[in-house]
């Protein structure tokens, strides 16, 4: 039955509620194994590599891709996308078996219904190709207790996932430690914006194409040494790119398509989503290092936001580097008007089909 009450919040999600006991029993378990919708595909690939303005020919190029990697490699940061079910199939929706857990399903007091990552982990042992039926399951690490946090009262809740691909063999591990907080007082934070959401946002900046000027070539080992400063790219933030963020990421949260959704939760207005600050930081790492180099462990954490009409300089440093191993450890900054909004360590490694 479809409600007449114009007030009805269209965006809010679904939580469980309980004792912070309860929750504590959370900790520790584990979700069956789900599989993607659909395979790892080239138009998903490429629609989040036009989004982050990534031109590494891993993912456009097939015949390079074909001939370094074995196929077309997916973006480290589209891992959570391929969990996401579509928003909408023809025919009624298939019951999926088992169970999945997720911050959601955490039973926390005091009806925290919404939901932001702070800080993510992820750890790539192998790339994962198109072509690919990627099946995962996800744990709760731990449940915080309650905090005050500058967006509401909440806890932290840390979910691991595993990823495998069809075979079973493991591609990936990747653990988001998640505030689900609840708005205090939402009609005064919406207040406390004396302005439009888009006033004053409107108007960025945005530079011609910026890349490498030879997108193929890839750096020796040999030739960094830690200091180095890895050439960096200016990003703007327009209202455009985090609309495109979410259709890219399958990522519908209110915070990245509805302004006055998210300033009811404390934010001036609509911001870029985590898989959008993790591409950033790979984009830098292997601009620089060039496109036979690929992301092996990148760990960020969200300590600002990146609103629509922001504009960000990402930039690198060498921190490390392993000879022997053929890895380089990078230090990433998102810098947004002095301030960094999500400092990321990043390591590459060479490898690929031999």
């Amino acid at each position: 039955m479809s409600s007449d009450n114009s007030n009805d919040d269209v965006t809010a999600i679904d939580v469980a509620t309980g004792s912070f006991e309860e929750a504590q029993e959370w900790v520790g378990r584990s979700g069956d194994t789900f599989f993607a919708a659909e395979p790892v595909n080239r138009s998903m690939i490429q629609f989040y590599a036009e989004l982050i303005e990534d031109a590494n020919p891993s993912f456009w190029d097939e015949r390079f891709a074909a001939n370094h990697w074995g196929a077309i490699r997916s973006p480290p940061g589209l891992f959570w996308t391929w969990k996401m079910d579509p928003e909408w199939t023809p025919g009624p929706d298939a019951e999926e078996e088992g169970e999945d857990v997720s911050v959601t399903d955490v039973p926390l007091p005091g009806g925290k219904d919404t939901i932001i990552n702070t800080q993510s982990k992820t750890t790539i042992h192998r790339p994962l190709l198109v072509g690919t039926q990627l099946n995962w399951q996800t744990s709760i690490e731990s449940v915080s207790e309650e905090k005050e946090t500058r967006v509401g009262t909440g806890n932290f809740v840390t979910e691991k996932t595993t990823y495998r691909d069809g075979g079973g063999e493991l591609v990936a591990e990747e653990s988001n430690v998640m505030l689900r907080y609840s708005a205090d007082g939402e009609e005064e934070r919406t207040e406390s914006f004396d302005t439009p959401f888009a006033e004053g946002r409107r108007a960025v900046d945005v530079p011609d194409g910026q890349g490498p000027d030879d997108p193929y070539a890839s750096i020796d080992v040999g030739e960094v040494s830690p200091g180095d400063t890895v050439e960096g790219y200016e990003f703007p933030v327009t209202y455009t790119k985090v609309v495109h963020n979410a259709a890219a990421t399958r990522d519908f949260s209110g915070h990245h398509h509805d302004p006055e959704y998210t300033r009811s939760r404390g934010n001036e207005t609509i911001f870029l989503n985590t898989m959008a600050l993790q591409g950033l930081a790979d984009r830098v790492a292997v601009q620089w290092a060039g496109p036979e180099w690929r992301i092996a462990e990148r760990e960020i954490a969200i300590q600002g936001t990146a609103y629509a009409g922001d504009e960000l300089s990402v930039g690198a440093e060498v921190t490390d580097v392993d000879e022997t191993e053929g890895r380089i450890e990078l230090a990433v900054t998102m810098d947004n008007d002095g301030r960094d909004v999500c400092p990321s360590s990043v390591a590459l490694v060479r490898d690929g089909v031999q």
